[in-house]
Parts: structure tokens; C-alpha cells; sequence
């Protein structure tokens, strides 16, 4: 018979081992005590323990590698860039839904830079295209009549500064989105709340969409049917503009006090609408300026 312990072949019905001293009739393997009854319950343990471990060790990596696959693709949605399109337009319906929707984008520099120059470069094609039609469809004074008559003359427009329009248009309608932003920043850290530029420049390229869309737009083109409609088309923008910049901002910057939220707008709002009041009527006062001079230069 074999021995359990060394496995040196010893003769059938020897009770000890003749190479190591073993006693024969116990096998350690089976943990058979002294009465030759096996502990089962051990046996019993090691066979439902040990699979155990070859079993879970196959499903932890899987889940582990779920939940990677997951973050990734929670990653990637995250850091997607931003349809600017989709946004400009989704903004005019629902603008306060719309920005908490893209805010984690929003608050990105890059996206943020480049929505405020998408809404400047808009103002400026717009002004681009106002030009170019009061240029080619320009009024002239008759001197027989004495009235105005309005001609088509595309010669005209070898005479208008390019570089120039664009330029200085370019510098206003962004210094617009950036001043509104620097203005309530630094009036959030007077009243010693935390805020975010990069989210405040979003906030102000986004209130001033409607503007574009009502004041800029629509209002010329009901203008030529109805001036009054022209009128109520501006207002209807700058307000619609003005109060969805009050509620970003509101939930930007919070108050605990109703009276001390009411305080930050009403300077905030003062101190732009100083400022726009003076741009407008410096614009203005170069506007007819120039019509002054066109006029001189036809009479003349």
C-alpha cells in the first residue's frame, strides 16, 4: 500500500510507514481524526470556498470595467463641444432651460469665447448688411423739386470703408458682451459673493440673442410696413433680452436677502444703461453728422 504522507510503497496491511514512520490507516488530506470519522464539515468548507474565488474574481472585472465604459462615455458627452446653432435658436423659445441644459459647457472658456463672438460677428453682419443697402439704395436731393427720390447706384459702395466698418462694428458689438459681463462681476465681488466671468460672459452673449433677433432684425423689416411696429419690435427685444439676463444672473449669483438682489440689479442695470445711453447717442450724433455731410456734398 501507498503512504499518504511520503508515497514510498509499503507491504498491504502495514500499519506504519517503513521510510517516514507515517501511520497508514490516516489520511492527512481527508483530516480523518483518531475514531477514522472524516471532519466533513471542513471538506465541505473547502469546497464551496474555493469557488467562490474563481467565480467573483471574472464578475468584479467586469464591473469594474462596466462602470469604466460608463464614465467614459459620461466623459465624452461632457466634453463635447457645444451646437452653437441649435443653442442660438433653442435659446429664443426657452432661454432659461436651454442655458442650465448646456451650463457645465457654458462655463468653458473656450465655448464661452467663442458663443460671444459668434453673437458679435452676428451684429456685425447685420450692420454689414444695413450698410451695403442704405449705401446702394441711397436718397438723393432733386434740386428742381426739391424732394427726395430714392436710386439704385452700386457705385457707391467703392466708397464705403470696409476695414473700418467691420473693424470698429467688431470692437463695439463684442465690447458690448464683455463690458455687460466685467460690470456685474465686479459688482458680485463688492457684494462679496463668488462668481464665475467665464459663465457671467455666457450668460450676457445668451440675453443678448433675442435683441438680435427682435431689435436688429424684424424691427427694420416691420418698419417698412408700419413704424410704429418698429418701435414696439425694439422694445419687445431689450426687454425680453434684459429679463432673461436678470434670471441667469439671479441664479449665478445668489442673495438670501430678496431687498439686496433687488439693490445689485438696480445698479448693475443703472450703470449699463448709462453707458448705452452715451454710446447710443454718440453713434447717433456721428449718424447725423454724416447725413449733414452727405447732404452739404450734394448741394454743394
Amino acid at each position: 500500500m501507498t503512504c499518504f504522507n511520503c508515497g514510498a510503497e509499503n507491504v498491504d496491511g502495514s500499519s506504519v510507514c517503513i521510510n517516514c514512520g507515517s501511520n497508514l490507516g490516516i489520511d492527512p488530506r481527508l483530516n480523518i481524526n483518531n475514531e477514522g470519522i472524516k471532519n466533513s464539515e471542513s471538506v465541505e468548507q473547502q469546497l464551496v470556498e474555493e469557488p467562490k474565488i474563481n467565480i467573483s474574481q471574472p464578475i468584479n472585472n467586469q464591473v469594474v470595467n462596466s462602470q469604466a465604459n460608463f464614465d467614459q462615455q459620461h466623459i465624452n458627452i461632457t466634453t463635447s463641444p457645444l451646437n452653437y446653432l441649435k443653442f442660438i435658436t433653442a435659446v429664443l423659445i426657452k432661454p432659461f432651460k436651454y442655458f442650465k441644459e448646456e451650463e457645465s459647457r457654458l462655463c468653458e472658456t473656450k465655448t464661452s469665447i467663442i458663443l460671444s463672438l459668434i453673437v458679435a460677428l452676428g451684429m456685425v453682419f447685420i450692420r454689414l448688411i444695413e450698410t451695403i443697402f442704405s449705401t446702394v439704395f441711397a436718397k438723393t436731393l432733386d434740386p428742381s423739386t426739391l424732394t427726395y427720390k430714392t436710386t439704385l447706384d452700386f457705385g457707391r459702395l467703392k466708397n464705403v470703408q470696409w476695414g473700418d466698418l467691420l473693424g470698429k462694428n467688431l470692437l463695439i458689438y463684442a465690447g458690448v458682451v464683455v463690458g455687460i459681463a466685467l460690470v456685474y462681476y465686479i459688482l458680485s465681488l463688492m457684494f462679496k459673493k463668488n462668481a464665475n466671468f467665464i459663465k457671467m460672459l455666457s450668460i450676457s452673449a445668451t440675453s443678448i440673442i433675442p435683441y438680435i433677433l427682435l431689435g436688429m432684425i424684424v424691427s427694420p423689416i416691420v418698419g417698412k410696413i408700419w413704424f410704429p411696429l418698429s418701435i414696439v419690435s425694439m422694445f419687445a427685444g431689450g426687454i425680453y433680452s434684459i429679463l432673461i439676463f436678470v434670471n441667469l444672473i439671479d441664479d449665478a449669483v445668489l442673495f438670501d436677502n430678496v431687498d439686496t438682489k433687488i439693490y445689485f440689479h438696480l445698479i448693475g442695470l443703472t450703470i449699463l444703461g448709462c453707458v448705452g445711453y452715451y454710446l447710443y447717442i454718440k453713434l447717433l450724433e456721428s449718424s447725423v453728422t454724416n447725413s449733414i455731410n452727405d447732404l452739404l456734398n450734394i448741394l454743394g
